[in-house]
């Protein structure tokens, strides 16, 4: 798919004199960036592979709930229906997410290997969307520096199930930043068949219309954003006719859910239905202005979000100044999310939210795009800097302002993270203690302890069964457990286990995080 997302034409028009100008193989801001970089792929293609050291580097443990809830609808397939809980059945839905983990585990068994070769793939996909994104509109240096702002921004290195976590939505099987990387491949190749006439740009509408529809396939709530595809269609200037073109592929993607729901499912709209039940009650009706600055709460997890917030205004400022329609593109893009996102977030129905606008990973699909806007902004603003030295102190004092002022607080925030040590030596307990036949714990942590009473390649190690009692349990319910141990977490129960009340610790790993109790009496 890499070959969809390379841009090799002349600059969208801008609606200035530079619209007049011929046509260019390669953006003319271009300088210094090797000639093998800018063939097809080869940039995407690098891009996609950060995943790989992005994932090893996090390793957070395998996280509770809905990632949890995508890994077993993948081990179950296609026997789901009555044998999963109907109240997550919206992950069950999700193609998109569920054969990768499937495949991952068809390959490397069903233990953590597989789970985290299953969320370096998906993770590749957003990485690749957001450099091809910026190729496409810009060059390949935006491409590349928009990567290198989300790989590091705490919202993508902060995950941990057992801490304060920004967010659980990368480097792991969840489906918003793929969704979000195949959207923006899509409209990179939309951007590139706009350069192009004849059968060429049809191949490329063709190639956007299946990042779109595999972008479907990954998260449902992405066809919010389809109707923002018409007006890409007419800020490029490609013929309205033409959108039929890319509507193919997207059609056929869901006729091919259709048929599976229908012999998974036994309801080819099983998927529409699930879709319309989602949601939850709210402890009080939700205000409209907490609502609508939605993406304000939601960016407001880190002080580093604000980089998000900063960027949306600088491609605001840049399309008024310049009348650039990239930078409209951009805005259309953010407005089709912020609609849908408020209006089912509580301002149709304030008691019971269809989505939940103030979580991070909801914006995900956005991000890559602001970055863009706010780089392209920047770059415009230099680039009508007429005196070279002039130019070259500004974009030096920019650069050492992006790395004092970001890369470097990025980085030290990311240092806490805390990976999968305290499990992995629960892994070795367990592997030590054949005799010990049930241990107790709380219903998020029996989730991640699944892939430790196993090896990386998923074989059992401990004959044992974990048990879990409720989360939200206050106190410890010492009739129920008896004799077995209990494993505490951070989501343990309120009142923890100690010497004074009649329990002995029997295990505690070198961080803390985990420990093994029992009934001392």
């Amino acid at each position: 798919m890499s070959s969809v997302v390379e841009a090799t034409g002349s600059e969208v028009d801008t609606g200035s004199r530079a619209a007049a100008e011929p046509p260019r193989r390669h953006p003319p801001t271009e300088g210094g960036v090797r000639p093998w970089l800018r063939r097809p792929g080869v940039g995407t293609l690098l891009a996609a592979l950060v995943s790989v050291p992005l994932t090893l580097i996090i390793f957070p443990p395998p996280v509770y709930a809905d990632a949890y809830w995508v890994w077993r609808a993948a081990e179950l397939w296609p026997h789901i229906k009555g044998n999963y809980p109907t109240t997550v059945y919206h992950h069950a839905m999700r193609l998109g997410t569920l054969f990768p983990t499937r495949l991952s585990q068809e390959i490397f068994g069903h233990g953590q290997t597989a789970w985290v070769v299953a969320s370096i793939f998906l993770m590749a996909m957003f990485t690749a969307g957001a450099f091809a994104l910026g190729r496409a509109l810009y060059n390949t240096w935006i491409g590349a520096v928009t990567v290198l702002i989300l790989v590091v921004h705490p919202f993508f290195t902060l995950v941990d199930s057992f801490n304060n976590a920004v967010s659980t939505g990368t480097n792991t099987v969840m489906p918003d930043a793929p969704s979000a990387g195949l959207f923006s491949l899509g409209v990179a190749a939309l951007v590139v068949a706009s350069r192009r006439t004849g059968r060429l740009q049809t191949r490329w509408l063709l190639a956007a219309g299946l990042c779109w529809g595999l972008a479907y396939l990954v998260r449902e709530y992405v066809a919010f954003l389809f109707p923002a595809i018409v007006v890409f269609f007419w800020l490029l200037k490609v013929p309205l006719r033409r959108l039929v073109v890319p509507a193919a592929p997207m059609l056929g993607v869901l006729v091919f859910e259709l048929i599976h729901n229908y012999f998974v499912w036994g309801d080819p709209l099983a998927r529409l239905f699930v879709a319309g039940e989602h949601g939850g009650l709210s402890a009080a009706p939700l205000r409209p202005i907490p609502v609508i600055a939605g993406f304000l709460r939601a960016i407001d997890d880190h002080p580093l979000g604000y980089v998000f917030l900063l960027a949306l205004f600088l491609t605001a400022a840049g399309a008024v100044a310049y009348r650039d329609r990239r930078l409209w593109l951009i805005l259309a893009w953010f407005a089709c999310r912020w609609l849908p996102l408020t209006l089912l977030g509580g301002i149709i129905e304030p008691s019971e939210p269809t989505i939940r606008p103030q979580l991070v990973r909801y914006w995900y699909i956005v991000l890559p795009a602001l970055l863009v806007g706010a780089l392209g902004t920047i770059q415009l603003t230099v680039g009508r800097i007429r005196r070279t030295e002039t130019r070259r102190i500004v974009m030096g004092s920019l650069a050492a302002l992006f790395v004092l002022g970001y890369l470097v607080p990025a980085g030290y925030a990311a240092r806490g993270v805390e990976r999968d040590q305290d499990w992995r030596e629960l892994r070795a307990w367990l592997r030590h203690h054949p005799d010990v036949q049930v241990i107790y714990t709380d219903s998020r942590a029996v989730q991640t302890a699944v892939f430790y009473e196993r090896d990386p390649a998923g074989n059992p190690i401990w004959p044992g069964e974990m048990r879990e009692f409720p989360r939200q349990l206050r106190a410890i319910q010492t009739e129920l457990i008896g004799d077995d141990l209990l494993l505490l977490s951070r989501f343990g129960p309120v009142e923890k286990p100690s010497a004074a009340n009649g329990w002995e610790q029997v295990w505690r790993s070198e961080n803390g995080i985990l420990s093994l109790w029992r009934r001392a009496d």
